[in-house]
């Protein structure tokens, strides 16, 4: 279990804010990407001033129709909590054909995104669904580095598998490790809080990562 490192967050909290600060003396407005940070600092502080920033940050987001803009904005609403704001935004996903999506490994990538939007409003067996084809697409020199994490997860969650939810935890682990990602990171798909989810299912299945296990 990878802790989170509070010292860390709270350096960066302060320096954001400072940045904040100078931006409106000088007149400048803050943007979805400021609140987003600032929301995701709270979140892993346990803070509940994550609602309001995230809240913030996701109302903001750009209303591009495109699948890594959109399961962004979801995973925001999801990270605040609000549940009616996930779902719509999912639903805006779900509704993108995928003969709209010119290039056939972006079309591989929505089935992936497909999937963690299919996890993120609790639909656990159509996120399963989507495992078949996206592993299909791969080819002897894969398109994606992507495991099908979140079909994976969806799969533990339906089957309530502690074993396979810690598994994916520890691979997610790595992830965030080999991409150097940061809490605070503002990206369509941020291993923190896949790991989170991960390791969550896990210890309630099993107890992976509490004290003493």
């Amino acid at each position: 279990m990878i802790p989170i490192n509070t010292t860390d967050i709270k350096a960066f909290l302060a320096q954001q804010n400072r940045v904040l600060a100078t931006m409106q003396a000088d007149g400048y407005s803050a943007g979805w990407m400021d609140w987003e940070a600032l929301g995701r600092c709270y979140y892993y502080l346990r803070d509940g001033r994550a609602h309001e920033y995230l809240l913030r940050a996701a109302d903001a987001f750009p209303a591009i129709q495109q699948g890594p803009w959109l399961i962004h904005r979801a995973n925001l609403y999801a990270l605040a909590g609000d549940q009616v704001g996930t779902t719509k935004v999912v639903g805006q996903l779900q509704d993108l054909k995928p003969t709209e999506i010119a290039l056939p490994k972006e079309r591989h990538f929505h089935l992936f995104l497909l999937a963690c939007g299919a996890f993120l409003i609790g639909d656990y067996a159509t996120g399963v669904a989507y495992q078949a084809p996206y592993v299909a697409g791969f080819t002897p020199d894969p398109p994606l580095p992507h495991r099908a994490w979140p079909m994976e997860l969806a799969h533990a969650q339906m089957t309530r598998d502690g074993a396979a939810a810690q598994a994916l935890a520890l691979h997610l682990a790595e992830e965030i490790i080999r991409c150097e990602d940061q809490p605070w990171d503002a990206a369509t798909l941020n291993h923190w809080d896949w790991y989170e989810r991960a390791t969550v299912l896990a210890q309630s299945l099993t107890g992976y990562g509490n004290s003493g296990s």
